[in-house]
């Protein structure tokens, strides 16, 4: 199988996808990537080459957030708390792994 890759804009709060990676990780494929001044070193040395697999719609913070909310177990909820809804938790829960039925929720969402 092939591992989903999504792209979290942070600038607009949107997470974007479908992807998928060209080739293995490298370290500064593009040594300036996303640096805070010209010329400066990426704040994201790990890299990797991508093609897009499909071509869905974007998701907002919220709805993502939503999306993995619906996940039994998931980290949509703190742990030993159930109640709440995604729309008044902490939208901090981004991260570089999501479990396999996450992606599908978010997927599920986009399409």
């Amino acid at each position: 199988g092939k591992t989903a890759l999504f792209l979290y804009d942070t600038s607009a709060g949107r997470l974007k996808g479908l992807y998928v990676a060209k080739k293995d990780p490298w370290f500064n494929l593009c040594e300036h990537a996303w640096a805070a001044k010209p010329l400066g070193p990426s704040p994201y040395p790990s890299q990797v080459l991508v093609n897009v697999y499909e071509t869905l719609p974007t998701l907002t913070t919220r709805e993502y957030i939503q999306a993995i909310d619906t996940v039994p177990g998931g980290r949509g909820t703190r742990k030993g708390d159930r109640k709440g809804s995604a729309s008044d938790r902490p939208t901090n829960k981004h991260t570089l792994f999501l479990t396999k039925a996450e992606v599908r929720a978010i997927l599920f969402a986009m399409r």
